[in-house]
């Protein structure tokens, strides 16, 4: 009997243990994907919305307006999203088709701006997409009931410089 006791104790110590490890791996696997789809976004995008009539003389003169158009298109197919609502060419929402994801706000900040050695134009895209993280354990849900205000924000970053070189 006493075996058996030991053993019920080493089993629900052990799911104590494991569940906030499996949310982890779950975090970190959200966080590839978000990673992802932004990068993956943005190629396509920049491919698309370089200007050629600027490329001759060496600038990589970005359209706005098509790189945020490219880019949430292929965001949203690639992570199966919906667009909600969109801030003119700076920020979008996104709400997922089915129930996996909070929705997600991308922030687009384009910056246009010398290289300082010749007179060519080097285009900057900040690119900023966040959620509130949805846990998938049972356990790390309830510990989410039971807080306050605490939220847990997922939040991906990336820069893309585009130039041209010769």
């Amino acid at each position: 009997m006493r075996n058996v006791a030991i053993g019920l104790l080493l089993l629900v110590l052990a799911s104590v243990i494991v569940q906030p490890l499996i949310e982890i791996v779950n975090l970190g696997r959200e966080k590839l994907i978000l990673s992802t789809a932004i990068i993956t976004s943005a190629r396509s995008a920049k491919d698309r919305s370089l200007e050629y009539k600027f490329q001759r003389d060496l600038n990589a003169v970005v359209n706005e307006k098509l790189f945020a158009e490219y880019f949430a298109d292929a965001f949203l197919k690639s992570m199966n999203l919906s667009l909600v609502n969109s801030d003119g060419i700076n920020k979008y929402r996104f709400k997922p088709e089915k129930d996996k994801y909070n929705d997600i706000i991308v922030t687009l900040d384009f910056v246009k701006e010398g290289d300082g050695l010749s007179n060519q134009y080097v285009t900057t895209v900040r690119m900023r997409a966040e959620t509130e993280y949805k846990f998938k354990t049972k356990a790390m849900q309830l510990v989410e009931k039971m807080s306050i205000n605490e939220k847990n924000n997922l939040v991906e970053e990336r820069i893309l410089i585009l130039s041209i070189k010769n």
